[in-house]
Protein backbone atom coordinates (compact mmCIF):
# COMPACT_ATOMS: atom_id res chain seq x y z
CA UNK A 1 0.00 0.00 0.00
CA UNK A 2 3.12 2.10 0.42
CA UNK A 3 2.14 3.51 3.43
CA UNK A 4 3.96 5.14 6.45
CA UNK A 5 5.74 2.63 8.52
CA UNK A 6 6.26 -0.45 6.44
CA UNK A 7 9.21 -1.64 4.66
CA UNK A 8 10.16 0.27 1.87
CA UNK A 9 8.18 3.46 2.75
CA UNK A 10 10.29 6.10 3.99
CA UNK A 11 8.84 9.02 6.46
CA UNK A 12 7.23 11.21 3.99
CA UNK A 13 5.25 7.94 2.61
CA UNK A 14 1.16 8.98 3.40
CA UNK A 15 -0.21 7.75 6.53
CA UNK A 16 -3.34 6.57 4.85
CA UNK A 17 -3.82 4.97 1.70
CA UNK A 18 -7.12 4.72 -1.12
CA UNK A 19 -6.47 0.73 -1.20
CA UNK A 20 -8.63 -1.59 0.47
CA UNK A 21 -7.64 -4.17 3.40
CA UNK A 22 -10.61 -6.69 2.47
CA UNK A 23 -11.47 -9.90 4.44
CA UNK A 24 -13.94 -12.19 3.25
CA UNK A 25 -15.64 -14.51 5.71
CA UNK A 26 -16.91 -17.83 3.99
CA UNK A 27 -19.58 -20.28 5.46
CA UNK A 28 -23.20 -20.25 6.19
CA UNK A 29 -23.05 -17.23 8.59
CA UNK A 30 -25.97 -15.77 7.56
CA UNK A 31 -24.90 -12.20 6.96
CA UNK A 32 -25.82 -10.55 3.52
CA UNK A 33 -24.07 -7.58 4.01
CA UNK A 34 -20.48 -5.28 4.16
CA UNK A 35 -18.50 -4.15 7.40
CA UNK A 36 -16.76 -1.00 6.23
CA UNK A 37 -14.32 0.46 9.22
CA UNK A 38 -13.61 3.56 8.10
CA UNK A 39 -10.99 5.65 9.58
CA UNK A 40 -11.94 8.60 11.87
CA UNK A 41 -12.22 12.18 10.44
CA UNK A 42 -9.11 14.27 11.59
CA UNK A 43 -9.36 17.60 11.72
CA UNK A 44 -6.45 19.63 12.50
CA UNK A 45 -2.52 18.53 11.14
CA UNK A 46 0.01 17.18 12.75
CA UNK A 47 2.80 15.27 12.65
CA UNK A 48 1.46 12.27 11.59
CA UNK A 49 -1.43 13.97 9.35
CA UNK A 50 -0.70 16.53 6.67
CA UNK A 51 -3.31 18.15 4.32
CA UNK A 52 -3.26 15.26 1.93
CA UNK A 53 -3.86 12.54 5.09
CA UNK A 54 -7.08 14.64 5.64
CA UNK A 55 -8.65 15.16 2.12
CA UNK A 56 -7.83 11.47 1.53
CA UNK A 57 -9.93 10.38 4.80
CA UNK A 58 -12.64 12.65 3.52
CA UNK A 59 -13.32 11.31 0.45
CA UNK A 60 -13.48 7.82 1.38
CA UNK A 61 -15.72 8.99 4.14
CA UNK A 62 -17.56 10.46 1.49
CA UNK A 63 -17.59 7.69 -1.16
CA UNK A 64 -19.10 5.51 1.27
CA UNK A 65 -21.57 7.94 3.05
CA UNK A 66 -22.88 9.16 -0.56
CA UNK A 67 -24.21 5.46 -1.37
CA UNK A 68 -27.79 5.00 -0.95
CA UNK A 69 -27.17 1.48 0.05
CA UNK A 70 -25.01 2.35 3.13
CA UNK A 71 -26.02 2.29 6.49
CA UNK A 72 -24.02 4.81 8.90
CA UNK A 73 -23.15 3.86 12.36
CA UNK A 74 -21.86 7.15 13.74
CA UNK A 75 -19.34 6.23 16.15
CA UNK A 76 -19.16 9.67 18.91
CA UNK A 77 -16.92 9.28 22.57
CA UNK A 78 -19.13 10.26 25.25
CA UNK A 79 -16.63 12.86 26.48
CA UNK A 80 -16.70 14.89 23.52
CA UNK A 81 -19.56 16.89 22.47
CA UNK A 82 -21.65 15.15 20.26
CA UNK A 83 -22.80 18.58 18.07
CA UNK A 84 -19.99 19.21 17.22
CA UNK A 85 -18.58 15.87 16.24
CA UNK A 86 -17.52 15.86 12.48
CA UNK A 87 -19.16 12.80 11.92
CA UNK A 88 -22.48 13.41 13.06
CA UNK A 89 -21.89 16.70 10.66
CA UNK A 90 -21.31 15.31 7.51
CA UNK A 91 -24.05 12.10 8.28
CA UNK A 92 -26.23 15.16 8.79
CA UNK A 93 -25.48 16.75 5.57
CA UNK A 94 -25.27 13.54 3.13
CA UNK A 95 -28.52 11.83 5.19
CA UNK A 96 -30.63 14.69 5.69
CA UNK A 97 -33.78 12.16 6.61
CA UNK A 98 -31.76 10.64 9.10
CA UNK A 99 -32.98 7.76 7.46
CA UNK A 100 -30.01 5.61 7.17
CA UNK A 101 -28.08 6.68 10.32
CA UNK A 102 -27.49 4.91 13.35
CA UNK A 103 -25.63 6.69 16.42
CA UNK A 104 -23.04 4.58 18.76
CA UNK A 105 -21.76 6.37 22.47
CA UNK A 106 -18.67 4.79 23.01
CA UNK A 107 -16.49 5.38 25.75
CA UNK A 108 -19.41 6.15 28.94
CA UNK A 109 -17.05 5.09 31.62
CA UNK A 110 -14.69 8.25 31.27
CA UNK A 111 -17.24 10.71 31.70
CA UNK A 112 -16.69 12.78 35.03
CA UNK A 113 -18.93 12.47 37.91
CA UNK A 114 -22.11 14.48 37.57
CA UNK A 115 -22.42 14.24 33.61
CA UNK A 116 -24.32 11.05 33.56
CA UNK A 117 -27.25 12.72 33.02
CA UNK A 118 -26.34 14.31 29.90
CA UNK A 119 -25.37 11.24 28.23
CA UNK A 120 -28.66 9.26 29.36
CA UNK A 121 -30.72 11.81 27.77
CA UNK A 122 -28.59 11.30 24.52
CA UNK A 123 -28.68 7.64 25.02
CA UNK A 124 -32.88 8.31 25.47
CA UNK A 125 -32.94 10.83 22.37
CA UNK A 126 -33.92 13.47 24.53
CA UNK A 127 -30.58 15.67 23.89
CA UNK A 128 -30.23 18.46 21.29
CA UNK A 129 -28.59 16.43 18.84
CA UNK A 130 -30.96 13.56 17.67
CA UNK A 131 -31.05 10.95 15.48
CA UNK A 132 -34.33 9.60 13.89
CA UNK A 133 -33.51 6.09 14.95
CA UNK A 134 -31.32 6.94 18.23
CA UNK A 135 -28.47 6.48 19.83
CA UNK A 136 -26.72 3.24 21.26
CA UNK A 137 -24.69 2.92 24.62
CA UNK A 138 -21.64 0.65 23.53
CA UNK A 139 -19.42 0.01 26.79
CA UNK A 140 -16.37 -2.42 27.31
CA UNK A 141 -15.18 -3.89 30.36
CA UNK A 142 -12.94 -0.90 32.35
CA UNK A 143 -9.61 -1.66 33.61
CA UNK A 144 -11.03 -2.34 37.06
CA UNK A 145 -13.30 -4.45 35.63
CA UNK A 146 -10.51 -6.28 33.84
CA UNK A 147 -7.93 -6.53 36.92
CA UNK A 148 -11.28 -7.70 39.00
CA UNK A 149 -11.66 -10.45 36.38
CA UNK A 150 -15.50 -10.14 36.08
CA UNK A 151 -15.09 -11.31 32.90
CA UNK A 152 -13.52 -14.16 33.34
CA UNK A 153 -15.52 -15.42 35.82
CA UNK A 154 -18.65 -14.63 33.74
CA UNK A 155 -16.90 -16.81 30.81
CA UNK A 156 -16.17 -19.66 33.55
CA UNK A 157 -19.57 -19.79 34.25
CA UNK A 158 -21.01 -19.77 31.15
CA UNK A 159 -18.30 -22.47 29.14
CA UNK A 160 -19.90 -25.39 30.91
CA UNK A 161 -23.11 -24.69 29.53
CA UNK A 162 -21.30 -24.24 25.94
CA UNK A 163 -19.50 -27.11 26.13
CA UNK A 164 -22.93 -28.94 26.65
CA UNK A 165 -24.60 -27.94 23.89
CA UNK A 166 -21.56 -28.39 21.43
CA UNK A 167 -21.71 -31.69 22.65
CA UNK A 168 -25.31 -32.21 22.66
CA UNK A 169 -25.21 -31.30 18.73
CA UNK A 170 -21.69 -33.61 18.28
CA UNK A 171 -24.51 -36.56 19.95
CA UNK A 172 -27.31 -35.57 17.33
CA UNK A 173 -24.92 -35.56 14.60
CA UNK A 174 -23.58 -38.63 14.94
CA UNK A 175 -26.85 -40.22 15.29
CA UNK A 176 -27.75 -38.98 12.21
CA UNK A 177 -24.76 -40.27 10.75
CA UNK A 178 -25.72 -44.10 11.58
CA UNK A 179 -29.16 -43.34 10.50
CA UNK A 180 -27.65 -43.33 7.36
CA UNK A 181 -26.11 -46.82 7.73
CA UNK A 182 -23.01 -48.22 6.05
CA UNK A 183 -21.05 -46.14 4.22
CA UNK A 184 -19.66 -47.95 0.54
CA UNK A 185 -17.99 -45.70 -1.76
CA UNK A 186 -16.12 -48.56 -3.25
CA UNK A 187 -16.85 -51.43 -5.09
CA UNK A 188 -15.01 -53.80 -3.16
CA UNK A 189 -17.41 -52.32 0.07
CA UNK A 190 -20.47 -52.47 -1.74
CA UNK A 191 -20.08 -56.06 -2.81
CA UNK A 192 -19.28 -56.95 1.34
CA UNK A 193 -22.47 -55.04 1.93
CA UNK A 194 -24.71 -56.48 -0.24
CA UNK A 195 -23.18 -60.26 0.97
CA UNK A 196 -23.77 -59.29 4.92
CA UNK A 197 -27.22 -57.78 4.90
CA UNK A 198 -28.72 -60.02 2.19
CA UNK A 199 -29.62 -62.07 4.83
CA UNK A 200 -30.66 -59.56 7.42
CA UNK A 201 -32.84 -57.82 4.60
CA UNK A 202 -34.60 -61.64 3.95
CA UNK A 203 -35.03 -61.99 8.02
CA UNK A 204 -36.53 -58.32 8.10
CA UNK A 205 -39.05 -58.87 5.36
CA UNK A 206 -40.32 -62.45 6.10
CA UNK A 207 -40.78 -60.68 10.17
CA UNK A 208 -42.92 -58.61 8.29
CA UNK A 209 -44.76 -60.84 6.05
CA UNK A 210 -45.60 -62.81 9.20
CA UNK A 211 -46.66 -60.23 11.18
CA UNK A 212 -49.24 -58.98 8.47
CA UNK A 213 -50.76 -62.72 8.11
CA UNK A 214 -50.66 -62.88 11.98
CA UNK A 215 -52.78 -59.59 12.08
CA UNK A 216 -55.59 -60.63 8.84
CA UNK A 217 -56.08 -63.43 10.56
CA UNK A 218 -56.94 -61.84 14.03
CA UNK A 219 -59.08 -59.54 12.00
CA UNK A 220 -60.38 -61.35 9.56
CA UNK A 221 -59.99 -64.91 8.75
CA UNK A 222 -63.46 -65.69 10.11
CA UNK A 223 -65.77 -67.04 7.74
CA UNK A 224 -68.67 -65.06 9.36
CA UNK A 225 -68.35 -62.16 11.65
CA UNK A 226 -70.37 -59.82 13.01
CA UNK A 227 -71.12 -56.02 13.49
CA UNK A 228 -71.43 -54.41 16.31
CA UNK A 229 -74.24 -54.02 18.08
CA UNK A 230 -76.13 -52.73 21.32
CA UNK A 231 -76.09 -55.02 24.17
CA UNK A 232 -79.82 -55.23 24.45
CA UNK A 233 -80.09 -57.60 21.11
CA UNK A 234 -77.88 -60.24 23.13
CA UNK A 235 -80.66 -60.66 25.01
CA UNK A 236 -83.81 -60.67 23.18
CA UNK A 237 -85.68 -63.76 22.66
CA UNK A 238 -87.92 -64.06 19.96
CA UNK A 239 -89.07 -66.97 17.66
CA UNK A 240 -88.11 -66.65 13.99
CA UNK A 241 -90.56 -65.53 11.24
CA UNK A 242 -90.81 -67.33 8.03
CA UNK A 243 -89.97 -64.71 6.16
CA UNK A 244 -86.75 -65.28 8.27
CA UNK A 245 -86.70 -68.85 8.06
CA UNK A 246 -86.66 -68.19 3.58
CA UNK A 247 -83.89 -65.07 3.75
CA UNK A 248 -81.61 -67.21 5.78
CA UNK A 249 -81.42 -69.85 2.99
CA UNK A 250 -80.82 -67.28 0.22
CA UNK A 251 -77.68 -65.61 1.92
CA UNK A 252 -74.18 -66.81 -0.29
CA UNK A 253 -72.62 -68.14 2.65
CA UNK A 254 -69.09 -69.75 0.18
CA UNK A 255 -67.16 -66.31 1.40
CA UNK A 256 -63.77 -66.36 -0.46
CA UNK A 257 -60.31 -65.35 0.70
CA UNK A 258 -59.97 -61.79 0.74
CA UNK A 259 -62.90 -61.25 2.94
CA UNK A 260 -65.46 -62.43 5.59
CA UNK A 261 -69.32 -62.62 4.85
CA UNK A 262 -70.51 -59.94 7.33
CA UNK A 263 -73.68 -59.98 9.19
CA UNK A 264 -75.31 -58.34 12.52
CA UNK A 265 -75.79 -60.31 15.48
CA UNK A 266 -79.29 -61.47 14.67
CA UNK A 267 -78.49 -62.77 11.52
CA UNK A 268 -75.24 -64.90 12.57
CA UNK A 269 -77.63 -65.76 15.62
CA UNK A 270 -79.84 -67.33 12.82
CA UNK A 271 -77.13 -69.24 11.20
CA UNK A 272 -76.30 -70.84 14.73
CA UNK A 273 -79.59 -71.92 14.89
CA UNK A 274 -79.75 -73.48 11.50
CA UNK A 275 -76.54 -75.30 12.56
CA UNK A 276 -78.36 -76.50 15.85
CA UNK A 277 -81.58 -77.86 14.24
CA UNK A 278 -79.29 -79.57 11.76
CA UNK A 279 -77.24 -81.63 14.08
CA UNK A 280 -79.76 -81.48 16.47
CA UNK A 281 -79.49 -85.52 18.55
CA UNK A 282 -81.52 -87.13 21.56
CA UNK A 283 -79.91 -84.68 24.29
CA UNK A 284 -81.93 -82.38 26.48
CA UNK A 285 -83.33 -79.06 26.09
CA UNK A 286 -80.79 -76.10 26.05
CA UNK A 287 -78.35 -79.04 25.63
CA UNK A 288 -76.03 -79.32 22.29
CA UNK A 289 -74.00 -82.44 21.39
CA UNK A 290 -70.32 -82.81 20.07
CA UNK A 291 -71.44 -82.65 16.09
CA UNK A 292 -73.19 -78.89 16.73
CA UNK A 293 -69.73 -77.17 17.99
CA UNK A 294 -67.76 -79.05 15.29
CA UNK A 295 -69.81 -77.70 12.84
CA UNK A 296 -69.66 -74.41 13.64
CA UNK A 297 -65.70 -74.48 14.38
CA UNK A 298 -65.50 -76.07 10.48
CA UNK A 299 -67.48 -73.89 9.04
CA UNK A 300 -65.70 -70.59 10.91
CA UNK A 301 -62.01 -71.70 9.95
CA UNK A 302 -62.50 -72.83 6.39
CA UNK A 303 -60.87 -70.04 4.59
CA UNK A 304 -57.70 -70.52 6.57
CA UNK A 305 -56.00 -73.22 4.19
CA UNK A 306 -56.85 -69.88 1.42
CA UNK A 307 -55.58 -66.91 3.44
CA UNK A 308 -52.26 -68.77 4.03
CA UNK A 309 -51.87 -70.31 1.12
CA UNK A 310 -51.98 -66.64 -0.42
CA UNK A 311 -49.84 -65.60 2.09
CA UNK A 312 -46.78 -67.83 1.51
CA UNK A 313 -47.35 -67.93 -2.06
CA UNK A 314 -48.32 -64.52 -3.03
CA UNK A 315 -44.84 -62.22 -4.28
CA UNK A 316 -44.00 -59.40 -1.91
CA UNK A 317 -43.29 -56.25 -3.73
CA UNK A 318 -39.88 -53.93 -3.11
CA UNK A 319 -36.59 -55.24 -2.94
CA UNK A 320 -37.26 -59.00 -1.76
CA UNK A 321 -38.76 -60.15 -5.53
CA UNK A 322 -35.44 -61.25 -5.73
CA UNK A 323 -35.83 -64.13 -2.98
CA UNK A 324 -39.26 -65.04 -3.68
CA UNK A 325 -39.17 -65.07 -7.38
CA UNK A 326 -37.23 -68.70 -7.23
CA UNK A 327 -39.46 -69.61 -4.15
CA UNK A 328 -40.33 -72.73 -5.90
CA UNK A 329 -36.98 -73.74 -6.89
CA UNK A 330 -35.84 -73.97 -3.09
CA UNK A 331 -36.11 -77.12 -2.63
CA UNK A 332 -37.73 -80.44 -4.25
CA UNK A 333 -40.65 -80.62 -1.76
CA UNK A 334 -42.30 -77.41 -1.15
CA UNK A 335 -45.27 -77.39 1.60
CA UNK A 336 -48.80 -76.06 1.04
CA UNK A 337 -51.09 -74.99 4.39
CA UNK A 338 -53.67 -77.43 2.82
CA UNK A 339 -51.15 -80.00 3.47
CA UNK A 340 -51.87 -79.01 7.14
CA UNK A 341 -55.37 -81.07 7.52
CA UNK A 342 -56.90 -79.54 10.35
CA UNK A 343 -58.74 -81.66 12.68
CA UNK A 344 -62.66 -80.06 12.11
CA UNK A 345 -63.38 -81.54 15.34
CA UNK A 346 -63.13 -79.18 18.65
CA UNK A 347 -59.82 -80.39 20.94
CA UNK A 348 -61.74 -80.58 24.38
CA UNK A 349 -58.86 -81.57 25.96
CA UNK A 350 -56.70 -78.78 25.76
CA UNK A 351 -56.15 -77.10 29.07
CA UNK A 352 -55.77 -73.59 26.89
CA UNK A 353 -59.30 -74.02 25.25
CA UNK A 354 -60.87 -75.03 28.53
CA UNK A 355 -59.80 -72.11 30.36
CA UNK A 356 -60.52 -70.52 27.66
CA UNK A 357 -64.41 -71.36 27.94
CA UNK A 358 -64.81 -71.12 30.88
CA UNK A 359 -63.52 -67.02 30.93
CA UNK A 360 -65.86 -67.25 27.48
CA UNK A 361 -68.86 -68.25 29.56
CA UNK A 362 -67.32 -66.06 33.08
CA UNK A 363 -67.66 -62.82 30.84
CA UNK A 364 -70.84 -63.87 29.63
CA UNK A 365 -72.44 -63.87 32.80
CA UNK A 366 -70.81 -60.90 34.34
CA UNK A 367 -72.22 -58.96 31.10
CA UNK A 368 -75.87 -60.28 32.43
CA UNK A 369 -75.31 -58.93 35.42
CA UNK A 370 -73.84 -55.91 34.43
CA UNK A 371 -76.89 -55.22 31.86
CA UNK A 372 -79.36 -56.48 35.08
CA UNK A 373 -77.85 -53.56 37.38
CA UNK A 374 -77.93 -51.03 34.77
CA UNK A 375 -81.94 -51.31 34.40
CA UNK A 376 -82.26 -51.64 38.06
CA UNK A 377 -80.75 -48.06 37.86
CA UNK A 378 -82.32 -47.08 35.13
CA UNK A 379 -85.71 -47.93 36.88
CA UNK A 380 -85.12 -47.21 41.05
CA UNK A 381 -82.37 -44.36 41.00
CA UNK A 382 -78.99 -44.91 42.26
CA UNK A 383 -79.35 -48.34 43.75
CA UNK A 384 -77.08 -49.78 47.15
CA UNK A 385 -77.18 -53.30 47.62
CA UNK A 386 -77.89 -54.37 50.92
CA UNK A 387 -79.34 -57.49 52.90
CA UNK A 388 -83.05 -55.67 53.20
CA UNK A 389 -86.10 -58.32 51.13
CA UNK A 390 -86.81 -55.06 48.86
CA UNK A 391 -83.34 -54.29 47.77
CA UNK A 392 -82.60 -58.15 46.98
CA UNK A 393 -86.48 -58.26 45.33
CA UNK A 394 -85.68 -55.04 42.82
CA UNK A 395 -81.93 -57.00 41.92
CA UNK A 396 -83.44 -60.44 41.43
CA UNK A 397 -86.04 -59.09 39.46
CA UNK A 398 -84.14 -57.18 37.19
CA UNK A 399 -82.09 -59.96 36.78
CA UNK A 400 -84.79 -62.32 35.94
CA UNK A 401 -85.80 -59.92 33.25
CA UNK A 402 -82.88 -60.99 31.27
CA UNK A 403 -82.40 -65.08 31.90
CA UNK A 404 -82.77 -66.17 28.96
CA UNK A 405 -85.74 -69.17 28.92
CA UNK A 406 -86.01 -70.37 25.37
CA UNK A 407 -83.89 -73.50 25.50
CA UNK A 408 -83.17 -73.30 21.88
CA UNK A 409 -81.31 -69.98 22.26
CA UNK A 410 -80.26 -71.09 25.20
CA UNK A 411 -78.29 -73.60 23.69
CA UNK A 412 -76.95 -71.19 20.63
CA UNK A 413 -75.64 -68.75 23.19
CA UNK A 414 -73.68 -71.25 24.98
CA UNK A 415 -72.40 -72.87 21.52
CA UNK A 416 -71.22 -69.32 20.80
CA UNK A 417 -69.78 -68.67 24.28
CA UNK A 418 -67.76 -72.24 22.88
CA UNK A 419 -66.87 -71.31 19.39
CA UNK A 420 -65.47 -68.06 20.29
CA UNK A 421 -62.96 -69.67 22.88
CA UNK A 422 -62.09 -72.71 20.95
CA UNK A 423 -61.85 -70.72 17.46
CA UNK A 424 -59.22 -67.61 19.43
CA UNK A 425 -56.96 -70.33 20.81
CA UNK A 426 -56.95 -72.82 17.56
CA UNK A 427 -56.36 -69.83 15.49
CA UNK A 428 -53.30 -68.77 16.91
CA UNK A 429 -52.05 -72.63 16.81
CA UNK A 430 -52.75 -72.44 12.93
CA UNK A 431 -50.95 -68.72 13.02
CA UNK A 432 -47.67 -70.28 14.78
CA UNK A 433 -48.00 -73.55 12.32
CA UNK A 434 -47.59 -71.85 9.34
CA UNK A 435 -44.96 -69.29 10.17
CA UNK A 436 -42.80 -72.10 11.31
CA UNK A 437 -43.19 -74.83 9.72
CA UNK A 438 -44.50 -73.77 6.21
CA UNK A 439 -42.67 -69.91 6.05
CA UNK A 440 -39.21 -71.19 8.45
CA UNK A 441 -38.35 -75.18 7.72
CA UNK A 442 -39.90 -75.15 3.88
CA UNK A 443 -38.97 -71.63 2.19
CA UNK A 444 -36.18 -69.27 4.17
CA UNK A 445 -34.06 -72.29 5.27
CA UNK A 446 -33.95 -72.92 1.23
CA UNK A 447 -33.77 -69.34 0.42
CA UNK A 448 -29.97 -69.29 1.55
CA UNK A 449 -28.79 -71.33 -1.76
CA UNK A 450 -31.17 -69.09 -3.71
CA UNK A 451 -28.32 -65.84 -3.55
CA UNK A 452 -24.70 -66.62 -2.27
CA UNK A 453 -21.48 -64.94 -1.66
CA UNK A 454 -20.43 -66.68 -4.92
CA UNK A 455 -23.10 -64.67 -6.88
CA UNK A 456 -22.52 -61.50 -5.09
CA UNK A 457 -18.18 -62.49 -6.67
CA UNK A 458 -19.61 -63.19 -9.90
CA UNK A 459 -21.44 -59.85 -10.60
CA UNK A 460 -19.79 -57.01 -12.68
CA UNK A 461 -18.75 -53.94 -10.90
CA UNK A 462 -21.14 -52.07 -12.75
CA UNK A 463 -23.82 -54.30 -11.49
CA UNK A 464 -22.58 -54.32 -8.08
CA UNK A 465 -22.74 -49.91 -7.78
CA UNK A 466 -25.98 -49.98 -9.62
CA UNK A 467 -27.31 -52.13 -6.72
CA UNK A 468 -25.45 -51.52 -3.52
CA UNK A 469 -24.44 -47.79 -3.76
CA UNK A 470 -25.53 -45.11 -1.99
CA UNK A 471 -28.22 -42.33 -3.65
CA UNK A 472 -26.18 -38.82 -4.35
CA UNK A 473 -28.44 -37.06 -1.85
CA UNK A 474 -27.60 -39.49 1.05
CA UNK A 475 -23.53 -39.24 0.12
CA UNK A 476 -23.96 -35.45 0.03
CA UNK A 477 -25.69 -35.64 3.16
CA UNK A 478 -23.09 -38.24 5.09
CA UNK A 479 -20.17 -35.29 3.52
CA UNK A 480 -22.12 -32.55 5.02
CA UNK A 481 -22.55 -34.44 8.57
CA UNK A 482 -18.75 -35.30 8.30
CA UNK A 483 -17.47 -31.83 8.49
CA UNK A 484 -19.72 -31.21 10.81
CA UNK A 485 -18.76 -33.96 13.09
CA UNK A 486 -14.71 -32.68 12.34
CA UNK A 487 -15.64 -29.06 13.48
CA UNK A 488 -17.78 -30.34 16.53
CA UNK A 489 -15.31 -32.26 17.88
CA UNK A 490 -12.64 -29.70 17.03
CA UNK A 491 -14.70 -27.03 18.99
CA UNK A 492 -15.02 -29.40 21.66
CA UNK A 493 -11.49 -30.44 22.50
CA UNK A 494 -10.87 -26.76 22.37
CA UNK A 495 -12.91 -25.74 25.15
CA UNK A 496 -12.36 -28.20 27.51
CA UNK A 497 -8.83 -28.34 27.27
Amino acid sequence: MGIRGFVGSGDSAPAFSADVLRIEVVGDVGLHLTVVDLPGLVSVENEEHDTHDIKLVEDIVDSYLQSSRTIILAVVQATNDIATQPIIQCAHHIDRAGERTVGIITKPDLINKGTEGRIAHLTNNLDSTRLKHGFFLLKNPSPQQLEEGLLGDHLERELPKVCAEVRLLLDKTKVQLQDLGQERPTVSEQRFFLKRNFPNRLRGQIHTLNSLFADYMRDKSQKRKTERVPIDDLFESSADSEEDREKEDKYDHSGDADEPFYMNETEFDRWIKKIYRNTRGLELPSNYNNAFLTELFHEQSSRWPAIAKRTHTSRPRGDTHICYSGAGTCGQRRAHPSGYTQDPRPLPSKQSQHRAGRKARHDRANTVLEHGLQSVSDDWGKIHVSNTPHDLAKLLGSLQNHVVVNMEQQACEEAKAGLAAYYKVDMKTFVDNVCRQIMERHIVRNLRHLFTPTDVLAFSDEEVELIASEPNSRQDRRKELKILEKHLEESFFELCS
